[in-house]
């Protein structure tokens, strides 16, 4: 059974967080199946993270 994580942040400047988010330097999503990251159209610093795995456990 997949196992999914959804979290809503304001990141500030974008265009800075994303390299550091890309890095995943903790490999907290090294086992996600999936990973995707929305941003509001009208607010481009408010970022919704998506990551799926492949069991709670991985998650």
């Amino acid at each position: 059974m997949s196992a999914f994580i959804i979290t809503r942040i304001h990141v500030g400047d974008y265009d800075r967080w994303r390299p550091m988010f890309d890095q995943d330097l903790p490999q907290a999503r090294e086992k996600a199946k999936a990973q995707r990251v929305f941003r509001k159209v009208d607010d481009q610093s408010h970022v919704f993270v998506f990551l799926e795995f492949a069991s709670v456990e991985e998650a």
